[in-house]
């Protein structure tokens, strides 16, 4: 993302920092806070769209704290908009805000609120900082030399470092593992980034920094296990659902009478997406506030289109622009390709595009994304078989990538080979990373599925109470549902019954009439009016201010990345991140992805819709000066050595410098492979500069 940088900065660094960062610092001041630490020499720097805004005040002296967007009480009880809003509830109940069990600064890791924003958090110890539990706002960090930076653009990070003359290297293992084109690859396998120096901060962790005599002293990330994050909850399954459906409603009916509130519900023809219409429609009954759109009836999205149209038609919804409801403010990028490139580089790799920025006071814009935390994504399997597949799809890449993956799991508290811990690996990564990209236009995006007691039940064991009831399993030893009887299905017949009649886009998914009455006696009934709760609200809307930052945006226009997003004028630079990757020894790996790039410029596909290959290689181009962290594996694992010789002797880790003269026979044959692979890469890119169409 591009929307904020905070930086704990030395002062025998900050003339560099400054000089770097002043030239694009818009003229009204508004995105350059400074603040001085207390028990460090050091100064905090806060780059963003109205960064003052973010400071809270009426603090206890010798401590600060920033507030950046929106987020929701894990009860659902209450909303805070802004600096402004942290800061009046603040006042209002100071262990809400200040408190270490479930503070919305400095409560414990995996006790975050939800929504999408920062929280950095200070006093004469050191400085924490965290995003949303959910991580839709992802918070990356590096340190070096007394500094710590956090920012939610990887890129960027980069670059300080690069300016600040930090070492930069190339993180091996990560880019092996990302060098072949599955979904599960577009993104980092686990916290280390395709720079060995900046780290991702994943769901349930929290950054602290001590304070030292130079300055920040390393970074230690704080992780809760995910076995306590998602331990089984209270209550009967009905009990949890209902009040997941109940919370849904509530929200959005605060929402809907905000100060200029709206809602702004993209629809498909599936179960999830009926659900949030669900809730919208108990919150704002008479559309006055609420747009209904879907995709335009093109061959792909036809069935969609059908069925929404059905739904409006039978309900007597409005599709398409409603004219009683607040009109959005949109602003457009100068580039924002340029935006994608600052905001999405190295975290999720397929092109695709940000919407326009919104402006305040902003709507809530509303989908079914959320819900692969309960319905699953990779098949509710041990990630050790994902592991397999991968290995099986490419030997290479596949061993690395699922031993990245594995390690991860681990770190959390996972085991890999545990009956659902592929979908424990979705939820730490995947689900923010791929799920989060809304986040470049708008901080009011995050989905109204995306509930963590929903998540807790879903992986319950089948024999527990809170298992699905035994009428709406797949099968009687499962605790999945079926597809007409899955949890958005039950939402959306709590909420509005008569929404699940009408049907969906899979005939599997309709609900007949015995089969909702099963599902309302479960569950005790629809919800009443009655049961819909009074959500608490800190600041406004407009009290958020969304997007990019025009400092970040300058900035990144001196990267030589300045171009329009059609083929032909990204092609050099995907070019010339393969020719990177092979010039530094990674030909082996990327010169296959390089061809198969070439070949998917080619074709006249929207790059939203074609795998990362785009995107994997020209995550390169921040590195371009950078060494490997440590020898390069050759691309096919080599069969083991028969027991009576001797083991090879290891390579050098990262940790070890400098580096040895000696050079393994596998490292040399890579080597030559490399320079092979950069000679086709430069071959690629003059063919893919000279044939590529101007289509997007």
């Amino acid at each position: 993302m591009t929307t904020y940088l905070t930086a704990v900065v030395p002062r025998d660094l900050e003339e560099r920092f400054e000089t770097w960062l002043a030239p694009h610092l818009p003229e009204s001041g508004t995105e350059h806070l400074v603040r001085d630490l207390p028990g460090s020499p050091a100064r905090l720097h806060h780059v963003a769209r109205s960064a003052h805004a973010d400071l809270l005040t009426g603090v206890e002296p010798g401590t600060g704290g920033l507030f950046r967007g929106y987020a929701q009480a894990p009860a659902g009880d209450a909303l805070v908009f802004g600096g402004a809003g942290a800061s009046e509830l603040a006042v209002r109940q100071p262990k809400t805000v200040w408190g270490t069990d479930s503070g919305l600064l400095r409560g414990q890791p995996g006790h975050e609120w939800d929504g999408a924003h920062l929280a950095v958090s200070w006093d004469r110890h050191g400085l924490t900082a965290h995003t949303d539990f959910f991580r839709m706002l992802p918070l990356l960090y590096t340190a070096g030399s007394g500094i710590v930076a956090l920012s939610d653009s990887w890129q960027l990070l980069v670059r300080l470092r690069t300016a600040l003359g930090l070492p930069v290297s190339i993180n091996t293992a990560t880019v092996c593992a990302m060098a072949t084109e599955r979904a599960i690859t577009e993104h980092p396998l686990d916290r280390g980034t395709a720079c060995s120096q900046v780290q991702l901060a994943t769901l349930g962790s929290q950054v602290f920094s001590p304070f030292t005599l130079e300055g920040a002293g390393d970074p230690v990330l704080r992780q809760a296990p995910f076995p306590e994050i998602f331990s089984e909850p209270s209550g009967s399954w009905a009990e949890i659902v209902r009040t997941g459906a109940t919370s849904m409603a509530s929200v959005l009916r605060t929402w809907a009478q905000l100060p200029g509130g709206s809602l702004r519900l993209s629809m498909s023809g599936g179960a999830d997406s009926r659900a949030v219409l669900a809730a919208a429609r108990r919150a704002d009954p008479g559309q006055h506030v609420t747009t209904m759109t879907t995709a335009a009836p093109a061959a792909a999205t036809a069935q969609d289109f059908e069925v929404v149209r059905d739904i409006a038609r039978t309900v007597g919804m409005r599709l398409g622009n409603n004219p009683v409801a607040p009109e959005p403010q949109l602003h457009k990028y100068r580039n924002d390709f340029l935006v994608w490139m600052t905001g999405s580089l190295g975290l999720h790799d397929r092109v695709h595009l940000p919407s326009r920025r919104v402006g305040t006071p902003g709507h809530f814009t509303l989908t079914g994304h959320g819900a692969g935390l309960f319905k699953g994504t990779y098949g509710w399997r041990p990630f050790t078989r994902v592991a397999e597949d991968l290995v099986s799809w490419d030997a290479g890449v596949g061993t690395v990538a699922g031993e990245r993956g594995m390690d991860f799991l681990r770190s959390v508290g996972v085991d890999p080979a545990g009956g659902d811990s592929s979908e424990w690996h979705y939820i730490g990564l995947r689900n923010s990373l791929h799920g989060g990209r809304f986040t470049l236009s708008t901080y009011f995006g995050t989905p109204p599925l995306m509930q963590r007691e929903l998540a807790r039940l879903a992986h319950v064991p089948a024999d527990s109470p809170r298992a699905v009831p035994e009428s709406l399993r797949k099968r009687p030893d499962s605790n999945a549902p079926r597809l007409n009887t899955s949890i958005s299905t039950v939402l959306t017949a709590l909420l509005e019954p008569s929404l699940t009649t009408i049907p969906y886009d899979n005939a599997e998914k309709n609900v007949d009439p015995a089969t909702l009455q099963s599902i309302l006696e479960e569950v005790g009934g629809p919800i009443s009016d009655d049961e819909l709760t009074t959500v608490a609200t800190y600041g406004i809307p407009a009290d958020v201010d969304h997007g990019a930052a025009e400092t970040i945006q300058s900035l990144s226009r001196t990267w030589g990345q300045t171009v329009d997003p059609q083929r032909g004028s990204i092609a050099p630079l995907v070019a010339h991140g393969g020719a990177i990757a092979a010039q530094a020894g990674l030909g082996e790996w990327y010169g296959p992805l390089a061809e198969h790039a070439a070949a998917a410029l080619q074709e006249k596909v929207p790059l939203a819709h074609q795998r990362g290959s785009f995107g994997r290689l020209m995550t390169f181009l921040p590195l371009e000066d950078a060494d490997l962290d440590g020898p390069v594996p050759p691309r096919v694992p080599v069969s083991p050595q028969p027991a009576q010789q001797p083991e090879p002797t290891p390579g050098p880790t990262p940790a070890q410098s400098p580096k040895s003269s000696a050079v393994p026979p596998m490292v040399r044959r890579a080597a030559r492979l490399a320079r092979r692979a950069a000679r086709l890469a430069r071959r690629v890119a003059r063919r893919v500069i000279d044939r590529t169409p101007g289509d997007r």
